[in-house]
């Protein structure tokens, strides 16, 4: 194995749950979420929208 598919193969079991299941380290939605909240913060945005669903930091 190289050093990129050792990579790839800890970040995918990482993030091993799905939605639904009940996995116990990240689910995929986690890291969903958490990626639009990096990048609203690189476009300096108050409010996180994700899938139809707005979280505000501010009233």
């Amino acid at each position: 194995m190289t050093d990129n598919t050792k990579i790839m193969t800890l970040a995918l079991m990482l993030v091993g749950g799905g939605p639904s299941s009940t996995a116990g380290v990240i689910t995929v939605m986690t890291v969903i979420v958490l990626a639009f909240a990096t990048l609203n913060v690189f476009r300096r945005q108050e409010r996180l929208n994700v899938f139809g669903t707005v979280w505000g930091w501010r009233s």
